[in-house]
């Protein structure tokens, strides 16, 4: 078995640090490429970092907004009873359930498609207003049906926010908006 030295780096002039890695006995070199300075799109002027205080207001809203995508999708649970009074129609009170997963689920692959072409701020704040459009359609819904399509629709844009929260974090982590 080869001795591997773990700790040390070597860097190249175009900036790329490699450093050999020991896994189950052999030797495997990771080579990594320092990133450049994120753009505003233009390829300009660099992106605009937000930290500190504004920093932690962005992360606070993106994760309520999770938190919310979170609670609507459980919400059909607590209020089938009440619905069922108002709105009878029992035999369809499955799809209040399996409305909001089914819209959500049929939306994932289009957002990953245009999270790469559209800007994910953009994204994010039309995927927002259609998860409102679903839940105003469902507190003014005045049937059973109506309920339905408004939890497929706030489905479909709350896969966009919760999507959208991840996209930030995982390409946002340094705090650059």
């Amino acid at each position: 078995m080869k001795d591997v030295a773990t700790n040390s780096e070597a860097t190249a002039p175009d900036g790329i640090f490699t450093t050999p890695v020991d896994m189950a006995g052999r030797s495997v070199n990771w080579t990594v490429k320092e990133e450049e300075p994120q753009t505003s799109g233009d390829g300009n002027k660099p992106a605009r970092a937000i930290r500190s205080f504004r920093w932690f207001l962005v992360c606070l809203s993106l994760l309520i907004s999770a938190l919310i995508y979170g609670l609507d999708t459980t919400i059909a649970a607590d209020v089938q009873g009440s619905i069922v009074e108002a709105f009878g129609h029992v035999d369809q009170l499955a799809w209040i359930g399996a409305g909001f997963p089914l819209g959500s689920v049929a939306v994932v692959l289009p957002i990953v498609v245009l999270s790469t072409r559209f800007n994910m701020k953009w994204l994010y704040i039309s995927s927002l207003v259609l998860f409102e459009v679903g839940s105003a359609v469902c507190g003014a819904a005045p049937n059973m049906n109506a309920i339905i399509v408004g939890r497929v629709i706030a489905g479909a844009g709350g896969a966009g926010l919760f999507l959208g929260c991840l996209n930030y974090f995982s390409t946002h982590h340094d705090g650059a908006i």
